[in-house]
């Protein structure tokens, strides 16, 4: 199945659309202007649409994918409660949900059976500069990581697309500032990376009558890094076995190899990659990482070393401005 590529450019706002070849090339296929400053993407459950959320005016535009060639067309627009910072769905197609740092808050849209998302109807409010809003494998959990907290906030999402809260929370190290996360298929741990102390925590989620509590903290920088933190995304690839994060100060990708169970057992290295990666995507077969340049206006395929989970880069493609999400379908 063919492989495409989405960027967002909020600066000269835009999405570039490329199509993945199977020897890691990219073929440009398509450039999109978007009315609005391009921010967090993501891909609905089915394959069929592209959601962005964009700014200055607070909305989620959602594109139809054409099946055959992976070009876009809009099909609808819907507001927001605030800045979209990161945006996501539920497993079942049901749900959109846009975490916004500045506004203190995570709406919840009904995704329509057109497939378009619609106005939100429900509102988390009081949470100090969400990050992100996390679904957690079995569709159940909602899990909002709170950077100005040093916590990660757990709600059960309900039918009717509510939430009610868990008394518990996830505590992260004092000043860790916890960002995005990445979930293992075992369904058992999650994986949160921290901005403003570039480290991952590997967490246990909840089971039964056990709260989730963090089992491993590894540091995501060299041990010479010398700089200011500004870690920004995290992926694991689809076969389970490597983990990589981002650090914009640095323009590092981090490599870690992963025990059959989830757990961390290793790191792996640090690779250079565009200037400023605030976002990476790792494409379906677990072969190629691509990486954004945010103040470098390109983006690099790395080649996935699949016996050491080593980074090699293979080409660079010039794209639009502010580059800062990648997402592949």
């Amino acid at each position: 199945m063919n492989q495409y590529i989405y960027i967002a450019c909020p600066d000269s706002q835009e999405i570039h659309v490329f199509e993945l070849q199977e020897n890691g090339t990219l073929t440009s296929i398509q450039i999109v202007s978007v009315p609005g400053q391009v921010q967090p993407m993501t891909i609905s459950p089915n394959g069929d649409f592209l959601y962005v959320g964009v700014r200055p005016d607070f909305r989620v535009l959602s594109y139809k994918i054409e099946n055959e060639t992976g070009k876009l067309s809009h099909a609808g627009t819907a507001s927001l409660t605030g800045s979209p910072t990161h945006v996501s769905t539920c497993h079942k197609g049901e749900y959109f949900f846009s975490a916004s740092y500045s506004f203190n808050c995570t709406s919840i849209s009904p995704i329509l059976p057109s497939g378009v998302i619609g106005e939100p109807i429900h509102n988390i409010e009081g949470l100090q500069a969400p990050h992100s809003a996390n679904m957690n494998n079995s569709n159940q959990l909602l899990m909002i990581p709170a950077l100005k907290e040093d916590a990660i906030r757990i709600f059960t999402l309900n039918h009717d697309g509510s939430v009610y809260e868990h008394s518990d929370k996830i505590s992260t190290q004092t000043g860790a500032g916890p960002r995005h996360m990445a979930f293992h298929k075992n369904g058992k741990l999650a994986y949160c990376i921290n901005e403003l102390n570039s480290t991952i925590d590997v967490i246990e989620l909840p089971h039964k009558d056990k709260t989730a509590k963090i089992i491993q903290t590894f540091t995501a920088v060299p041990d010479d890094f010398n700089l200011t933190c500004w870690s920004a995304d995290i992926h694991i690839t689809p076969n389970n076995e490597f983990l990589y994060c981002s650090e914009r100060t640095s323009s590092l990708i981090s490599a870690f190899k992963l025990n059959a169970d989830g757990s961390i057992k290793a790191t792996i290295g640090h690779f250079k990659t565009e200037e400023q990666p605030r976002g990476f995507g790792i494409d379906k077969s677990s072969k190629y990482l691509i990486a954004t340049g945010q103040k470098s206006d390109f983006i690099t395929v790395h080649k996935i070393n699949e016996v050491t989970g080593e980074l090699t880069e293979l080409e660079r493609y010039k794209v639009g401005k502010g580059a800062m999400w990648v997402t592949i379908r």
